[in-house]
């Protein structure tokens, strides 16, 4: 690995331009996964800044961000289309659409009438009737988050207290 400039004694690498890069943050085995989280701002367009002047090799730099030197040659191309203005963003998640009404209005008829639930056959159902793809472990945590999952009669029947033949 090859360094361009030199550390002082707080772990921190000076470079040519008189600047500062802390690696305080390096050791991230058990960190947050995502880099708005794990790094500064600051730290972030510093380092970017010091391996676009070549003053951090790319080795250097992906060390210091804690990312491979793909993920840094892809933050380096996004943060010199605007440099100064460059932040990071956090994922957002579910990135979905919300499901059509049609969709929703044909699930709250077609669910309660089975018992239990086929959320396969639902799925395809949507698949044929709206063309609609989804999972059907996403067609059941959708039933059960708007509440239409059904138990089936046997787990009812231990709930009761009944015994089965």
């Amino acid at each position: 690995m090859r360094l361009l400039g030199e550390q002082n004694e707080t772990g921190a690498l000076s470079f040519q331009g008189g600047r500062n890069l802390s690696p305080a943050g390096a050791q991230w085995s058990l960190a947050k996964h995502q880099l708005a989280k794990r790094l500064t701002l600051q730290f972030l367009h510093q380092t970017l800044d010091a391996f676009n002047r070549g003053d951090v090799d790319p080795d250097t730099a992906a060390q210091l961000l804690s990312v491979s030197r793909a993920h840094l040659f892809r933050l380096r191309a996004a943060w010199l289309q605007h440099p100064v203005a460059f932040t990071l963003h956090l994922s957002g998640g579910n990135h979905r659409t919300a499901w059509p009404a049609e969709v929703q209005q044909f699930l709250q008829t077609f669910l309660p009438l089975q018992r239990p639930p086929n959320y396969q056959l639902v799925a395809d159902e949507l698949a044929t009737r709206f063309a609609f793809q989804r999972d059907r472990k996403s067609v059941a945590a959708y039933a059960r988050g708007v509440g239409q999952a059904g138990r089936g009669d046997r787990l009812e029947r231990m709930h009761a207290g009944a015994g089965g033949p």
